[in-house]
């Protein structure tokens, strides 16, 4: 009976290390492994894609001069949802309106539970409820990116210090402030998977790029203070869609994910995850949770596949803001073509 057991039990790990290797060869090929024809989630990918594209189309029938696009995020954008999940989706809309934000959620619920999907309501977390970032609109760009901004060279460069002084004697802290204003703003968003409105990208870069310009152009903002917040978006860009994925690669396969040891810290992943993330350091917290994953996803790629992926699939996301924008375009609409 024990070697029945055993048996039974080798073979479920086999079979979800087969997973993990199978999500691992979408990663490295495919800028999003959702894209992989050879996936074996792809009947649910394609069915999900048609009901996105349906929500689009229905809602622009009743708003065609609001909706612009919607953005598909999360573990099925990445390729491996799991059992129970749901589907998180982000509206880039031209004016947004409460009538608009019900007809949009209305829709999306309705017709992504006739596909046995379910949209995403949020989490809970330390007994609140909180609701994902659901829109980005676009008259609001210049606000957002305004209100953090504003200022920041004095913040970085001048009163640094005594900020952070404050900030550990209970005080506020102004910088963390404008970082955490930007990054849950949506602003990212548009970097993420297009699921209706491709033809749209460029308008959506095109408003944002106005308000974030090259520190060559006339500004009345200095260029650190540009540089700055390009690096903060680049780098949350990256630590968001990078290595965030272990916990739920685990979750969609079972497999074991593999646990930090004293002797990670100082290792090589650990000092690149340093360099990376060095804009995010003023929010301590997804800091700290970015260069962890950035670890344990180093681990698994080496254990499963005794290599990393990691560092060159960072660098395909270009090694500047620019080049990133530049480089989300040209690939996006490359890839989708051939859908």
């Amino acid at each position: 009976m024990n070697t029945a057991l055993n048996e039974g039990t080798s073979q479920k790990q086999n079979a979800s290390r087969v997973s993990v290797e199978e999500f691992m060869r979408s990663f490295e090929l495919y800028e999003y492994p959702i894209l992989d024809p050879n996936s074996s989630y792809r009947e649910v990918f394609r069915r999900l894609w048609e009901t996105i594209r349906n929500i689009g189309q229905i809602v622009k029938d009743r708003k065609p001069e609001q909706l612009v696009a919607i953005g598909l995020r999360g573990s099925y954008s990445h390729g491996h949802p799991y059992e129970g999940n749901d589907v998180d989706l982000l509206y880039t809309v031209d004016g947004y309106t409460e009538e608009l934000e019900d007809i949009l959620l209305t829709v999306s619920a309705e017709e992504l539970a006739k596909n046995g999907f379910k949209l995403c309501d949020g989490k809970e977390v330390d007994g609140s409820h909180l609701f994902p970032v659901r829109f980005l609109d676009l008259r609001k760009i210049e606000e957002i990116l305004n209100c953090y901004m504003y200022g920041l060279d004095k913040l970085l460069y001048q009163d640094a210090f005594s900020d952070t002084t404050m900030l550990h004697m209970g005080g506020h802290d102004p910088l963390v402030e404008k970082k955490k204003n930007l990054l849950h703003s949506g602003i990212l968003i548009p970097y993420l998977l297009w699921a209706y409105g491709l033809e749209n990208v460029g308008r959506v870069f095109y408003q944002i790029n106005r308000h974030l310009p090259v520190p060559t152009r006339p500004t009345r903002y200095p260029a650190d203070a540009i540089n700055e917040t390009k690096e903060t978006l680049k780098q949350t860009y990256i630590a968001r869609t990078l290595t965030g994925r272990p916990v739920h690669l685990g979750m969609a396969t079972g497999y074991p994910i593999p646990e930090l040891d004293e002797s990670d810290f100082g290792s090589e992943p650990h000092r690149e995850a340093e360099e990376l993330f060095w804009a995010l350091m003023p929010l301590r917290e997804i800091y700290l949770e970015a260069i962890r994953k950035h670890i344990i996803q180093a681990k698994l790629e080496n254990e499963v596949l005794g290599r990393r992926l990691s560092p060159s699939r960072i660098l395909t996301f270009a090694p500047s803001y620019d080049g990133l924008v530049r480089r989300r375009l040209r690939a996006q609409w490359g890839k989708w073509e051939n859908w």
